[in-house]
């Protein structure tokens, strides 16, 4: 459809995660954090799974606002963090996410993209997937190709040189 945009989608998405984790924020202070972390799998992770081997081909600096977005969330699920935002005043950033994303066992949005691309490509390789996809993903037969690659050329070389 003329309407897809991915720009316009990945604006919406971190929109999403956004009042997402303002939620999260607001609940870290009643539950407790496993129940947070089945919150954050309902209301983010599988916002930011779908259809991202679609959209998370985009430009890391596209996905930068978003990525910033679950990082919020994953800060608001630790009630210890005292700086979630940039303090202008006193020129504070934001607490570091990445030993957050390890003690919560949660994969960071580059990396949930790369799980994501390579279980269809497991899939595919497997022909699980759905066949449009497995016959865009697989890889051609010797047998099919009409050219000679580089390795066919130098054993051709060979046999007629030594």
């Amino acid at each position: 459809e003329s309407n897809l945009n991915r720009k316009r989608h990945i604006e919406a998405l971190k929109t999403k995660v956004s009042r997402n984790a303002g939620i999260i924020l607001k609940l870290s202070n009643v539950l407790p954090k496993g129940a947070l972390k089945n919150i954050y799998y309902s209301f983010i992770e599988s916002h930011l799974s779908y259809c991202s081997t679609v959209w998370g081909a985009t430009p890391k600096n596209r996905l930068s606002a978003l990525f910033s977005a679950q990082k919020k969330a994953i800060r608001a699920m630790n009630l210890g963090i005292s700086n979630f935002f940039y303090n202008p005043t006193t020129g504070h950033p934001p607490a570091h996410t990445k030993q957050l994303f390890e003690d919560l066992s949660l994969l960071a949005l580059p990396n949930l993209i790369a799980k994501n691309m390579l279980c269809i490509l497991q899939k595919s390789r497997f022909q699980v997937a759905p066949q449009n996809i497995v016959n865009i993903l697989h890889k051609e037969s010797v047998s099919d190709r009409t050219h000679n690659t580089r390795q066919e050329q130098t054993k051709i070389f060979e046999q007629q040189f030594f």
